[in-house]
């Protein structure tokens, strides 16, 4: 058994390539240590805030679903390699890594029986991960809570979110289902608001926001909900992105039932709170960027992100695209940079 710190526990679970995993937190500097991520037998990670949902969804589209467990209140870190293992304090993150963060302590351990006992003890915790969690699709609605209570906790200042590198298209881990959504508008419909509503749930903001445009409006029971990040499109008569495309991103501080009066069935406002924190943007839409989405969106295969018709909003609704987004973004990728995953 040796005692080892801070840095030199990045460098031992790096030389180990570990197998076997289960920790607290995850944290998006998690490929400097697993360097063959492939020969990953399992992961499991908590849900709680800490762990980075930008780099889960990287991790998932690294090695799958099949490999990557969530559980709720893991508080273990275990690292199990080839007739070795690795417990002690330290996250798979930079900053109990790196050591330039947190002063970590961990044993490395490499007699047999031990490893043995943790590996058994390691797929416990999988298996109960399992239990909890036990198809892609109960992870995917997981993965989404997990960043909307990240994104929660940035708007009052509690964590900041690590940058996904440059704010480029190129490192969004569009393999995963995207944590956004796709929503068109129209220009020319000004919406009336139940105004006293409104200003309830958002602090007497209304007239700010509507000053300031940072609103839309979706069905009454869609699934946009608080701590989403919505990128809008702007719609020509025809259903399709009209001149520029209009792109915009907007941030769901509030998300009001009933707030919408003049817009049929679309009565939920999703309001963007001015002045208030809000995490970065997914990515930034560049003049290649938009190019790319407006020529992906006048694709027939994508028609289902676009209004039907003359029916408009009322045949469509947010919840519907969701299965389509991964493939959606994949083709907008490959647009901005054919090159990109080869």
């Amino acid at each position: 058994m040796n005692i080892i710190r801070s840095a030199a526990i990045g460098q031992a679970i790096s030389a180990m390539s570990p197998t076997k995993i289960a920790v607290a937190y995850l944290g998006w500097g998690w490929p400097k240590y697993l360097l063959e991520p492939k020969n990953i037998e399992y992961i499991v990670v908590s849900t709680d805030i800490g762990t980075n949902p930008a780099a889960v969804a990287t991790l998932v589209a690294t090695i799958g679903w099949p490999k990557v467990f969530l559980l709720n209140q893991l508080h273990a870190k275990i690292y199990i390699g080839s007739g070795t293992a690795i417990i002690g304090s330290a996250n798979l993150s930079d900053n109990a890594l790196s050591g330039d963060g947190l002063e970590e302590i961990a044993v490395k351990i490499a007699d047999v029986d031990t490893v043995h006992e943790l590996g058994v003890i390691a797929d416990e915790i999988r298996d109960k991960a399992k239990k909890k969690y036990p198809s892609a699709e109960m992870k995917d609605n997981e993965l989404r809570e997990m960043e909307r209570r990240w994104n929660r906790s940035m708007s009052v200042k509690r964590h900041r979110l690590p940058p996904m590198g440059a704010p480029d298209i190129r490192n969004y881990p569009f393999k995963h289902k995207p944590l956004f959504w796709v929503i068109w508008y129209v220009n020319d419909h000004d919406l009336q608001f139940d105004d006293q509503l409104v200003n309830e749930k958002t602090g007497g903001a209304l007239q700010e926001i509507i000053r300031k445009e940072t609103y839309t409006n979706v069905l009454s029971n869609d699934k946009v909900r608080e701590g989403d990040w919505l990128l809008l499109w702007m719609t020509g008569d025809d259903g399709l992105p009209d001149g520029q495309g209009g792109f915009v991103w907007l941030y769901a501080h509030r998300v009001v039932n009933n707030a919408v009066i003049n817009c049929g069935k679309y009565t939920t406002g999703i309001f963007e709170l001015p002045g208030v924190k809000k995490p970065p943007v997914p990515f930034r839409i560049t003049a290649k960027v938009r190019d790319a989405i407006i020529s992906v969106l006048r694709e027939n295969g994508f028609k289902n992100l676009r209004p039907d018709g003359d029916m408009r909003r009322e045949a469509w609704r947010a919840g519907n695209t969701k299965q389509l987004l991964p493939e959606f973004f994949k083709a907008v990728l490959d647009k901005v940079d054919p090159q990109h995953g080869q």
